[in-house]
C-alpha cells in the first residue's frame, strides 16, 4: 500500500512538471486608460519556434480557436471586438481538411472598453491552442485580472446607474453567448450531425465549463486531488488483490524486516523509473500530446477492447494463451541468474 502511494505521488509530480514544461507560449497582459473613461486591454503572446496559435476563426470539427472569455465585468462596457496587430497566416491543413488561420512568433490582441463606474474590475481568461508540424498541444487557458480607477462624472453615475448596469450585463451576455456558440460548434463533433471521418477518429480534447478554474488552480491542488483519485483506484478489482500478494512476497522472500522494506522500496522506485522513462521517451520522440492522443485514440481503444475480449474468453477455458516454451525457459534462466536488488528491478 505504501509503495503504491509513493508511486502515485511521484508520478503525478512528474506529470505535472512535464505539463508545465511543454507550454509553448507565454503571455503578457496589461491595461491602461487612454482618457478619463476610455481604456484598452492588451494581450501579447510569445510563441516558441516551430509552433503556431490559431486565430479567432471557428472551423467546424477544427482546432480550438483563440477566444477571450469574460468571467466578470464590473463597471466596464466593452467596445467592439478584440483585434490583432497583424494578419494571421492562412494555409490548408490536411489533418483537419480545411483552411486554417494562425499566428507565429508574437501577436498582440487589443480590446477597447469604457469605464462606467469609478472603481472597475475586469476578470477572465484566454483560451488558445498550439500546434506544430507533427502534433498539437491540448487547449490551454491563460487567466487575467485588471482593476483600476476612472474619472467618471459623479452626476452621470448617480443619474444613470441602471443604464450602466444594463450595458454591462448586455456586454457580458453577448460575450457569453458568443463563447457558447463557439463551444457549440466545437462540440458538434461529439453530439452528432455532419461529422467528418477525421472528427470521429480524432483524439479527445478535455474541455469543460470549469476549465478556467482548473487552469488557475495551484499545482499542489492538482497533485492532491489526483493523489486522492489514485487512492480510490486502489479499490479496483485488478489492483486490490495484488496488494496482499505483493506484501506477502517481500515478507517471505526476506529474512528480516529491514531487508523487506529495502526490497519493497526498490520495487516501487523501479516502477517509478520505468514509467517515467517510458513517458519521457514517448514525449521527446512524438511530442507532449502523444500520450493523450494514444489514450483517446479510437483505433487504439478498439484494439485493447478486442484484446481484453480474447483474454476473457481464454480465462473461461475456451483456449490457453502461452508463450513458446523456449521463451519461457530463457526467461526463467535469466530470472534465476539475477539476484539481489537487480532481481527486484526486473520483477
Amino acid at each position: 500500500m505504501a509503495r503504491r502511494i509513493i508511486v502515485s505521488l511521484l508520478t503525478l509530480i512528474t506529470v505535472c512538471s512535464l505539463h508545465a514544461q511543454f507550454n509553448a507560449a507565454s503571455w503578457k497582459s496589461s491595461h491602461k486608460l487612454t482618457s478619463d473613461t476610455e481604456g484598452v486591454m492588451t494581450f501579447t503572446a510569445t510563441i516558441e519556434d516551430g509552433y503556431h496559435m490559431y486565430d479567432f476563426t471557428v472551423i467546424p470539427n477544427g482546432p480550438t480557436p483563440l477566444s477571450i472569455n469574460w468571467d466578470n465585468l464590473k463597471g466596464v462596457k466593452l467596445v467592439g471586438d478584440p483585434t490583432a496587430n497583424k494578419k494571421a497566416d492562412k494555409e490548408y491543413d490536411e489533418n483537419f481538411s480545411a483552411y486554417l488561420s494562425w499566428w507565429t512568433e508574437t501577436v498582440t490582441i487589443t480590446q477597447k472598453f469604457i469605464a462606467t463606474e469609478k472603481n472597475y474590475s475586469i476578470e477572465g481568461h484566454l483560451r488558445y491552442m498550439l500546434c506544430n508540424d507533427q502534433n498539437c498541444l491540448a487547449p490551454t487557458n491563460e487567466p487575467f485580472k485588471f482593476t483600476g480607477t476612472a474619472k467618471v462624472a459623479a452626476a452621470a453615475t448617480a443619474e444613470e446607474p441602471a443604464a450602466a448596469e444594463t450595458d454591462e450585463a448586455a456586454a457580458s451576455a453577448d460575450s457569453v453567448a458568443a463563447n457558447e456558440a463557439a463551444q457549440a460548434d466545437a462540440a458538434s463533433a461529439t453530439t452528432g450531425g455532419s461529422l467528418s471521418d477525421n472528427a470521429l477518429w480524432a483524439p479527445v480534447e478535455a474541455t469543460n465549463g470549469g476549465a478556467a478554474q482548473q487552469s488557475s488552480s495551484s499545482l499542489w491542488y492538482v497533485i492532491i486531488t489526483c493523489f486522492l483519485g489514485g487512492l480510490i483506484a486502489l479499490l479496483t478489482p485488478c489492483v486490490w488483490p495484488m496488494i496482499p500478494l505483493t506484501v506477502s512476497f517481500f515478507l517471505k522472500k526476506s529474512g528480516n524486516r529491514a531487508k523487506s522494506i529495502r526490497d519493497a522500496i526498490t520495487y516501487g522506485l523501479s516502477i517509478i523509473f520505468i514509467y517515467v522513462f517510458l513517458g519521457l521517451l514517448i514525449t521527446i520522440i512524438f511530442g507532449a500530446s502523444s500520450l493523450n492522443a494514444l489514450a483517446t485514440s479510437a483505433i487504439c481503444n478498439i484494439i485493447f477492447f478486442l484484446l481484453l475480449i480474447v483474454f476473457a474468453i481464454s480465462f473461461f477455458g475456451a483456449f490457453e494463451i502461452a508463450l513458446p516454451e523456449s521463451w519461457g525457459n530463457k526467461m526463467d534462466q535469466a530470472a534465476e541468474k539475477t539476484t539481489g536488488l537487480l532481481s527486484i528491478f526486473f520483477m
